[in-house]
């Protein structure tokens, strides 16, 4: 097969150029006309709840984004990162169950370092946990332990929506990009901004 042309897509973050190869290497192998492909590529939106832009708050962009593993939040990062290389990028993280967070503490403790600001939710239970054995200010201790390359970090632990809501409000600009990350209901921060 010969040169295939230019394909692009509207997507953040090189996790998504990947899995756009795989599809144009599917569609290759199922006789997909490429022209087709090409169109549905570049229209194509996303998902809910994947680098979703949700919006502005005062000149901020807003976005919500399902990670709750620290592979999908060093991916979701990194993709915030290259798209707004200039922006401050603040997180605000939910952990997504107390068997998931004690799990991998060590290794969540390393998936901020891209972000310049971290807010901690309470972790998020399932309907089978409601608690046990971990607080998201484990994490937070953890985070501060395992911050080896010299880069200081704003990290907070605010435990509830409603109060991170009420932080953000006054504190972010058109500098800043928010990313709501978790499998939780931390998206609700962003809707209560936008309802202001």
């Amino acid at each position: 097969m010969g040169e295939l042309g230019d394909f692009s897509i509207q997507l953040m973050g090189r996790h998504n150029i990947s899995n756009a190869l795989a599809v144009i290497a599917a569609a290759i192998e199922l006789n997909v006309p490429l022209n087709e492909l090409r169109t549905h590529l570049e229209d194509f939106q996303g998902t809910a709840r994947r680098m979703q832009v949700m919006g502005e708050y005062r000149g901020a962009i807003l976005i919500d984004d399902y990670a709750h593993h620290p592979t999908e939040v060093k991916a979701t990062l990194a993709a915030a990162v290259e798209k707004y290389p200039r922006k401050n990028i603040i997180v605000v993280f939910q952990p997504h169950t107390f068997t998931r967070t004690r799990a991998l503490l060590k290794d969540f403790a390393t998936s901020f370092n891209q972000a310049d600001e971290l807010i901690v939710l309470d972790i998020y239970g399932s309907a089978r946990e409601k608690h046990g054995g971990v607080h998201s200010k484990d994490l937070l201790k953890q985070i501060r332990r395992q911050t080896t390359d010299g880069r200081r970090q704003n990290i907070k632990y605010i435990p509830t929506v409603a109060e991170v809501a009420d932080y953000l409000k006054c504190e972010i600009g058109s500098n800043d990009v928010v990313v709501f990350m978790g499998a939780g209901d931390v998206y609700l921060v962003g809707n209560k901004l936008l309802d202001l």
